[in-house]
C-alpha cells in the first residue's frame, strides 16, 4: 500500500514538474518574440533616423538619436541570437548573426561618411539599406520559427496588432526616406518591385478595418481601435499622396502614436491570453 502511494506521488510530482516546465518554456518564447518583434520596430526607427541624418547633411542630434536606440539594438540582437540557439535553430541563429554584422558594419561606415564628410556615396547608403532588408528578414523567418519550436502560439488578434505596427513603422520609414532625400528618393538596388508608400497605405487601411470587424463592439478595444482609425483617416491622404506635399512632422507625431496605442493594445490583450 505504501509503495502504491509513493509511486502515485512520485507520478503526480512529475506531471507537475512536467506543467511548471511547459508554463516556463511559453513564457519564455512569450518574451523572446516580444523582443524580437520590438526589435524589427527598432531596426526600421534606426532607419528612419538615419534618413534624417543624412538628407540634414548631417545634424548631430540625429546621430545622437541613433547611437541611443543602437544600444538596445545590440543586445536584442545578441539576446535573440542566444535564443534561438536555445531552441535548437542553430542555423537559423548563425543567419543573424552574420547578418548583424553584416548590418552594423555597413551602418557604422555609412555614419562615419556622413559625420566626416556631411554625405556618404549612394553606394556606402546602398550596402547599408541593402543590410537592412537582409537583417530585417532574417528576423521575420527567426520570429517564425521560434514560434514553432517555442511551444507557444502568438494569438492571432495579438498577431494582426503586431503585423499592422509593423506595417505602420515600415511605412513611415519610407515616407521619412523619400521626405529626407534630395532627389525625392534614396538610391538603392533590388527595390524594382518594392511596394510604394501608397501601396502600403492601402494594405494598412485594410488590415485596420479587417481587425476592427473582428473585435466585438462591446470589447474594451474596440473604442481604443476606433481611435486608431480616425487618427490614421487623418494621416493616410499625406501617405498617399506622398509626392505631392512633405509633411514628416505629422507623419512623425501621429504614425508614433498609432505604433505606441497599437502595441500597448496588443501587450495588453496578450497578457490576458
Amino acid at each position: 500500500m505504501m509503495m502504491r502511494v509513493f509511486k502515485q506521488s512520485i507520478f503526480w510530482i512529475a506531471v507537475s514538474c512536467a506543467a511548471l516546465h511547459a508554463s516556463w518554456a511559453h513564457a519564455e518564447a512569450k518574451l523572446d518574440l516580444r523582443t524580437l518583434h520590438q526589435l524589427q520596430l527598432d531596426l526600421l526607427e534606426v532607419a528612419s533616423q538615419f534618413h534624417r541624418y543624412q538628407g540634414s547633411e548631417g545634424n548631430k542630434k540625429y546621430y545622437l538619436s541613433i547611437s541611443s536606440k543602437l544600444d538596445g539594438v545590440k543586445k536584442a540582437l545578441t539576446d535573440t541570437v542566444n535564443a534561438l540557439e536555445n531552441y535548437g535553430l542553430t542555423n537559423e541563429a548563425q543567419t543573424l548573426k552574420t547578418h548583424s554584422q553584416e548590418y552594423l558594419k555597413n551602418l557604422n561606415t555609412a555614419l562615419a561618411s556622413i559625420k566626416n564628410g556631411g554625405f556618404a556615396a549612394f553606394s556606402v547608403i546602398d550596402a547599408y539599406l541593402n543590410a537592412h532588408d537582409a537583417i530585417l528578414s532574417a528576423l521575420s523567418d527567426a520570429y517564425l520559427a521560434i514560434n514553432s519550436a517555442g511551444g507557444y502560439s502568438v494569438p492571432p488578434r495579438v498577431a494582426e496588432l503586431r503585423g499592422l505596427t509593423l506595417l505602420m513603422q515600415r511605412m513611415y520609414t519610407k515616407y521619412i526616406e523619400v521626405s529626407s532625400s534630395q532627389f525625392g528618393y534614396t538610391p538603392r538596388s533590388g527595390q524594382e518591385n518594392a511596394e510604394t508608400i501608397d501601396d502600403l497605405a492601402a494594405r494598412f487601411t485594410r488590415n485596420l478595418e479587417e481587425l476592427k470587424n473582428a473585435i466585438p463592439v462591446n470589447s474594451p478595444y474596440a473604442p481604443r481601435i476606433n481611435d486608431v482609425q480616425t487618427t490614421w483617416l487623418f494621416l493616410e491622404k499625406s501617405f498617399v499622396n506622398y509626392n505631392e506635399k512633405s509633411v514628416p512632422y505629422l507623419i512623425t507625431k501621429f504614425g508614433n502614436q498609432i505604433i505606441e496605442e497599437l502595441s500597448a493594445i496588443a501587450e495588453e490583450m496578450e497578457s490576458e491570453a
